[in-house]
C-alpha cells in the first residue's frame, strides 16, 4: 500500500535529517581519532544547523496554504527513501560503527549523498520559484560538504 505525503510531511522530514546530521557532525568531532578533524566537523554541524532552519522557514511559510498532496510517483519515491531509512540516522548509532578517521568520512560521504538524492527529489516536485532556489542551494551546500568530506579523506591516504 502506497503512502501519499504532502509537502510540509517532506519538510518535516528534512527538518529531522538537517537535526540529526548536525547531531552527528558535533558528536563525531568529539571521538579521539576525528582530534585532526574537529574544526571541520564543527563546520559541517553549523551548516546543517542552517539548512535546518531554512527548511523551518519554508515550513513556516507553508502554514495556512499547505500545497496538494504529490502525484503517485512522486509518493512512490519519497516512499522509497523512507524506507531506506534516510531520516532515521541515529548519530550515536552510526558512530558506533566508527573505529577510525576514514569510517567517519565515508559515513558522513554516504549521508550527504543521500541527503543530496532526497532534496534532488523534493526540488523536483517543487513548482513554488522560491522555495525551489532554497533547495538548489541546499543541493549546492550538500555536494560541497561531499567535495570537502572526500578531500580529508583522500588526505589521509
Amino acid at each position: 500500500m502506497s503512502i501519499t505525503f504532502n509537502a510540509t510531511e517532506i519538510i518535516e522530514m528534512a527538518v529531522e535529517m538537517e537535526r540529526n546530521g548536525a547531531q552527528f557532525y558535533r558528536s563525531a568531532a568529539t571521538m579521539p581519532a576525528a582530534n585532526a578533524m574537529r574544526r571541520t566537523l564543527m563546520e559541517l554541524a553549523a551548516w546543517e544547523e542552517q539548512h535546518e532552519k531554512t527548511f523551518s522557514d519554508i515550513q513556516a511559510q507553508l502554514a495556512g496554504h499547505e500545497p496538494p498532496p504529490m502525484d503517485t510517483e512522486a509518493s512512490l519515491y519519497v516512499q522509497a527513501l523512507v524506507d531506506s531509512h534516510v531520516f532515521d540516522a541515529n548519530a550515536q548509532e552510526l558512530l558506533a560503527r566508527c573505529e577510525t578517521v576514514e569510517d567517519i568520512l565515508r559515513t558522513a560521504i554516504t549521508l550527504e549523498k543521500e541527503s543530496i538524492v532526497f532534496y534532488v527529489g523534493f526540488r523536483d516536485m517543487v513548482e513554488e520559484p522560491v522555495t525551489r532556489e532554497q533547495l538548489e542551494d541546499i543541493i549546492r551546500q550538500e555536494m560541497r560538504h561531499v567535495a570537502i568530506l572526500t578531500n580529508e579523506l583522500n588526505m589521509l591516504k
